[in-house]
């Protein structure tokens, strides 16, 4: 594509979009990603910190990779906050401006957003930013970059086995598909629609999640506390030692890589498969029933709760209850888990649970019939987390069958 004609035409080689807005036709023309831009922002990791500059607190938002999420920032995340006499030292080579499209080269890889408003950002590690031509909408070129065609593109021709990356030398390499702006635009207003619904969907699921928490606190501190059915108050929370609360389950002699990495269930492998971490396996035959619940013994603490047929792998504690309410003891324990796992998990490598110690914890329990009340609301706090974590999931698929179809 040459300097002069930078706009793309329809060209009768290019290619068409399975789906597409009836008032366009003509095929979209194949260009050089890089002909799409303006000017790539890359310190190459000379970030100001690097270098031994102070960054003395400030309003500057320094953006790494860990910060870019598809479509938005997380703060949740480090980011360097830096003073106005850097951003002016530097602002020439990083400085970001409204609309730039921020990627990151590695470590997660792939990513993109549009930086969201006119707040002070510069680039940090592992990312670069994009400055598109004038033929480009900028709303259209994130969603491409989104899109799985432009993802696998970059998969691969990245490089390294654990932490992939990819240089600009092989970014030259990709090819994108563009229509005229008008489609561009047309484009970029529908799927940042539903983009927006995504997005209310996840900050409705975050919320929900912080709810949840604080309800968490406010019910093991007693500041509230539930009614019977009568009205009455239930009678005083009594300490008890955690041991003698709970029924410890056989310990499983199945590993992790003996199961299949299958996240679905199927035919076959109808029964959740816990491990270590927050995400369960299936398999084809269970170890245990009922309510349980299912705490990591390696790494970092994690713990699950199930009520049916279930198995686990070695590396997991699975206990239930006979004399408390089983789903109760759960909540208490995701109540104290960041305690569990700075207090009880020992080692100079991977770390483990100390179960003894966990036996000797020291807690406050209600009385059966109070302890099955916060169960039930606390359930339904989680279902209806799980609700809406189910219509984000639709929302993304729907969103992911989009990009498939829309873009070529």
């Amino acid at each position: 594509m040459s300097e002069v004609a930078q706009a793309p035409h329809s060209s009768p080689d290019g290619h068409s979009p399975q789906l597409r807005f009836p008032e366009f036709s003509g095929n979209w023309e194949e260009v050089p990603f890089y002909d799409c831009l303006n000017d790539i922002l890359d310190f190459r990791g000379r970030t100001p910190l690097k270098i031994g500059m102070d960054w003395g607190g400030g309003n500057i938002i320094s953006l790494s990779a860990n910060n870019v999420k598809n479509g938005y920032i997380d703060f949740n995340a480090e980011c360097h906050l830096g003073s106005g006499e850097l951003y002016e030292k530097w602002m020439g080579k990083v400085k970001l401006v409204k609309n730039d499209i921020v990627f990151t080269m590695e470590a997660p890889l792939g990513k993109a957003l549009l930086v969201p408003d006119d707040k002070r950002y510069i680039l940090s590690q592992r990312v670069v930013a994009f400055k598109t031509k004038d033929y480009i909408d900028n709303l259209y070129f994130i969603q491409l970059i989104w899109s799985n065609k432009f993802q696998n593109t970059v998969d691969r021709l990245s490089t390294g086995s654990t932490a992939k990356g990819i240089n600009q030398k092989s970014l030259k390499k990709v090819f994108v598909n563009i229509p005229l702006k008008p489609e561009q635009q047309k484009i970029a207003d529908f799927l940042t629609a539903v983009d927006n619904k995504i997005e209310l969907l996840r900050q409705k699921q975050e919320l929900l999640g912080e709810y949840k928490k604080g309800l968490m606190q406010q019910i093991f501190s007693q500041a509230i506390r539930f009614k019977a059915d009568d009205g009455s108050d239930f009678p005083d929370w009594e300490e008890k030692r955690l041991g003698g609360c709970i029924l410890e389950n056989q310990k499983s002699q199945i590993q992790v890589n003996f199961v299949s990495d299958n996240t679905e269930r199927d035919d076959v492998n109808i029964y959740p498969f816990f491990t270590s971490g927050n995400k369960a396996l299936f398999t084809d035959s269970p170890i245990v029933e009922g309510d349980n619940i299912f705490l990591s013994t390696g790494g970092i603490a994690t713990i699950n709760f199930y009520s049916g047929k279930g198995s686990y792998s070695t590396d997991v504690f699975c206990i239930s209850s006979v004399s408390e309410n089983t789903r109760f003891i759960y909540y208490y324990l995701l109540s104290i888990l960041i305690k569990i796992d700075r207090k009880l998990f020992y080692g100079s490598g991977l770390k483990h649970l100390d179960k003894k110690a966990f036996r000797k914890i020291i807690t406050t329990l209600p009385a059966l019939p109070e302890q099955t009340k916060i169960a039930n609301f606390l359930s339904s706090v989680d279902s209806k987390i799980e609700q809406v974590g189910k219509q984000l999931d639709e929302s993304k698929q729907f969103k992911k069958a989009l990009l498939q179809r829309m873009f070529v």
